[in-house]
């Protein structure tokens, strides 16, 4: 299935056939009633909590709230108050910045979050903006050398 089928379907823009849902459902490894919203996937559902939480607890709100995601759902969502749809799985996983395979466990986050990387780059943002530049000269220099020798 290409990148534009799909990206219509998630916009609505095309609806898929019933044996593309169930081709999907296999995929996922979830009921076709999930992928059209009206049930809750507890076993996907679980996974994605448990990484909406830690994405959420290690994340800026700033940036969070700047991206349109709503915390205070977001929170119900996390604590299984509110039931999570596939569409809106999708969503939120789009606002984040991150796909829904990560978001379910199967593929890697497209942004790991760690402490020391938190710490770098909040150390990036206190350097002015001549600074930043060597400093990523000064990376691209080293990444080099690595994969050079």
């Amino acid at each position: 299935m290409s990148r534009s089928i799909v990206g219509m379907y998630e916009t609505g823009k095309r609806m898929p056939s019933f044996e593309v849902l169930e081709a999907i459902a296999d995929v996922f490894n979830v009921d076709i009633n999930f992928l059209y919203g009206h049930t809750d996937s507890r076993e996907y559902s679980q996974i994605y909590r448990s990484n909406l939480a830690a994405i959420v607890e290690n994340a800026n709100r700033a940036d969070l709230e700047a991206a349109g995601v709503d915390l205070y759902e977001v929170g119900l969502i996390i604590d299984g108050a509110i039931s999570l749809s596939f569409d809106h799985a999708c969503h939120l996983a789009n606002q984040l910045g991150e796909t829904l395979d990560s978001m379910l466990g199967i593929k890697k986050p497209a942004i790991e979050h760690d402490d020391e990387l938190s710490s770098a780059v909040e150390i990036f943002k206190k350097l002015s903006p001549d600074n930043r530049s060597k400093l990523l000269e000064l990376g691209r220099l080293y990444l080099d050398a690595q994969h050079n020798s």
